[in-house]
């Protein structure tokens, strides 16, 4: 299965659920699309061990030229404001540009180093699962965001694992390190 899939079934579930929660007349306490965006990139997370998957290479690529643009840019313009202007209006876009750039590394990183266990190893298990969600959550949480993105983060982790489990190839190491 190709990761614009995974990806696919990531943010239409999640889509789904958040128009079932509001017929219910429930209101969730995350933005819907940042919900959305957090449930799709769980959905593509475990194949982190694939060097040529979207969250390996396509993505932090792209994060990594997103962010280098948006600071060079914001760094233009802020040579031709105040000092004022320089840290109330363009320093917070070079703070998200540099988010960008440390998230890209990281994803490259952590893609190096997952490769070398083999494509649907570790990272399609369901204790991979459970300590990236963690590692998810605690992170909004330390942010000052709500805890609710790191388990749409989860949501979409397991939704990649449910998707994977039926094709040829199945999900040898999802009781990993029990059995692989």
């Amino acid at each position: 299965m190709n990761g614009r899939l995974h990806f696919a079934i990531g943010i239409g579930t999640t889509a789904l659920g958040f128009l079932g929660l509001q017929a219910m007349g429930v209101q969730p306490e995350v933005n819907i699309l940042g919900g959305m965006a957090m449930a799709g990139i769980g959905s593509l997370a475990p194949d982190i061990d694939h060097p040529y998957s979207l969250i390996s290479f396509s993505f932090p690529t792209r994060l990594l030229r997103g962010g280098l643009r948006l600071i060079l840019v914001m760094g233009i313009l802020g040579g031709f404001g105040s000092r004022t202007t320089l840290y109330h209006s363009i320093f917070p876009f070079i703070q998200v540009g540099l988010t960008l750039v440390i998230l890209a590394l990281v994803l490259l990183i952590a893609s190096v180093i997952f490769s070398n266990l083999g494509h649907r190893g570790p990272t399609h298990s369901l204790l991979f699962a459970a300590g990236a969600t963690f590692v998810i959550t605690f992170a909004f949480v330390y942010f000052n965001f709500t805890w609710q993105y790191g388990l749409l983060f989860g949501w979409g982790y397991l939704l990649h694992l449910l998707a994977d489990a039926p094709t040829e190839m199945g999900l040898p190491a999802l009781l990993w390190p029990l059995y692989e």
